[in-house]
């Protein structure tokens, strides 16, 4: 155990005694507050082993054994808590037999004492939260392949999220964990919590923290629903997780009347042939699901999706009801506008959105709802974007206004009576591109005169390549936008004459001026 280890799992929060929280969410009052989880035995052998683990008085073993009701009786129990922490935060609870090479600690948290046979492995599996992925998760992790069950699923060198109703198998071992149930004042203080020690413990900056798994949780087939993102004129976009592997996604429910029909079914049209793409920068759909929806209980359910005007009598029963569901991330270019980032990570975040939009462009598409909480962020090093949500997607060279996007990134020619074509893309990627630069956000529309001129001005003295790609495609002439490729192309050409100044070839001081000279050259002969 290094010295590194032993402050994590001694001292995660400044005390082990004192726990500190950020002075504008109350403290955790008592010890039992920081308690999440109780890991019960459910038949006689995983009591048996409690109680010979108990008896044994290990001061480490010991600290995570308590005593709680259990089918109106008390019965031993390890209390998972979030003040005592195992012996390596960073792998979590580990739990089996335990192995008397190991020390004194036997190399496992939960400690199975006397645990008979051979099925339970020395460690046999881990407890823990999992970088990158959402929910509680119970581990495989025994190099002998001994297996773990959940909920009858057998499983081994794999995990699982543990949902509110459960039964965890270990060997001839059955227990249950069961969640602390907290008021919603008490469960936004344990997230605040918990979010601090995944970003301290698990060095997991942007974590998927989700409010603790109950009972009333709704799904959608194998998703379990977490919350809304948002809400549109036809259904709502949900956060959910996938309840066997925590993977997350949004999932964009439609609602299809004979009022809407021409709508919902476009947007599906463009959903399904977005999936069947292929590319870093795009998050594609990955599985749409439809299902006919008629009866009055289904009403009851989702009226209030709609509309709060929406009436199914007079506006006709719901058909059918979609659900598309797409790639989720849990940070997008809102992170990046408001982060200490330097701008020459912002050109390489930028140029991944260029590339993205580019692709989209090859295949047919405009986007129309460009902006950066559409903007996913895979990673920070080396830089990976994806452009999301395609409801607005169109497939027409020339489109009549009908209303997409977001006021601040709607293009001049995007008005009652005109149309528009895939020029609004560039025009909305210079915004972002302006957002990135400058660290500011649009409030509203940017109209030609006295706005644009100081957006314009601001570029201008910028003096970069990706300044001068936004400002001609900042453009109130659609036909005068440079595209996205072009743009694209540009930031290229400057990330290669930086790479070779970098290896001494040319001076770094050069380097823009000799790309924005090339592209200017590339651009106007």
């Amino acid at each position: 155990m290094t010295m590194a280890d032993e402050t994590l799992s001694q001292d995660w929060r400044g005390s082990t005694t004192e726990p500190n929280t950020p002075e504008s969410v109350p403290d955790l009052k008592t010890p039992s507050d920081w308690v999440f989880a109780r890991l019960i035995p459910t038949n006689r052998p995983a009591q048996a082993a409690i109680e010979k683990t108990f008896a044994l008085n290990s001061s480490h073993h010991s600290q995570f054994i308590a005593e709680t009701e259990f089918r109106d009786k008390r019965a031993l129990c390890f209390e998972l808590s979030l003040r005592v922490l195992p012996e390596y935060p960073q792998i979590g609870w580990r739990i089996g037999k335990g192995r008397a090479d190991l020390g004194n600690n036997r190399g496992v948290d939960l400690l199975l004492h006397g645990a008979g046979g051979d099925d339970v492995a020395g460690q046999h599996a881990r407890l823990n939260w999992v970088k990158g992925a959402a929910g509680f998760f119970l581990i495989a992790s025994n190099r002998r392949g001994k297996r773990c069950t959940m909920n009858g699923d057998d499983f081994t060198h794999d995990r699982r999220v543990i949902p509110f109703k459960n039964t965890i198998m270990l060997g001839e071992c059955a227990f249950t964990l069961q969640y602390v149930v907290r008021e919603p004042k008490e469960e936004d203080r344990f997230q605040v919590e918990l979010k601090e020690f995944c970003s301290s413990v698990l060095q997991d900056k942007n974590p998927y923290i989700l409010p603790t798994p109950r009972e009333a949780d709704a799904r959608f087939g194998d998703w379990v629903v977490q919350h809304a993102i948002s809400k549109g004129a036809y259904g709502t976009v949900y956060m959910v997780t996938h309840a066997a592997d925590g993977r997350p996604a949004a999932a964009k429910q439609l609602l299809k009347t004979r009022w809407n029909a021409r709508q919902v079914e476009h947007e599906v049209k463009m959903a399904l042939r977005i999936s069947k793409l292929e590319h870093p920068g795009i998050a594609s759909p990955f599985y749409i699901r439809q299902r006919p929806c008629r009866s009055a209980i289904e009403i009851s359910r989702i009226k209030d999706l709609l509309s709060d005007t929406w009436d199914p009598k007079r506006m006709g029963d719901i058909t059918d009801e979609y659900i598309i569901f797409s790639p989720l991330l849990n940070a997008t270019f809102h992170s990046i506008i408001t982060s200490t980032l330097p701008e020459s990570r912002r050109t390489h975040f930028f140029a991944r959105l260029l590339e993205g939009v580019a692709f989209l462009h090859d295949q047919g598409l405009c986007h129309r709802d460009i902006k950066p909480g559409n903007i996913l962020i895979r990673s920070y090093d080396p830089p990976e974007a994806l452009l999301s949500d395609f409801g607005c997607a169109s497939d027409q060279n020339s489109i009549l206004y009908d209303r997409p996007g977001t006021v601040p990134y709607l293009a001049p020619e995007q008005r009652e009576g005109l149309k528009h074509g895939r020029a609004v893309d560039y025009w909305a990627c210079a915004i972002v591109g302006y957002e990135l630069l400058t660290g500011e956000v649009t409030h509203g529309r940017i109209e030609p005169g006295p706005v644009l001129d100081y957006y314009h001005k601001t570029l201008d003295d910028r003096g970069s390549v990706m300044a001068e790609c936004c400002k001609d495609m900042l453009n109130p002439d659609p036909d005068a936008r440079i595209s996205a490729r072009e743009a694209a192309n540009a930031l290229a050409l400057f990330f290669a004459v930086q790479e070779k100044s970098q290896d001494g070839q040319r001076s770094g001081d050069e380097s823009d001026a000799m790309s924005l000279l090339t592209y200017k050259r590339t651009r106007y002969n």
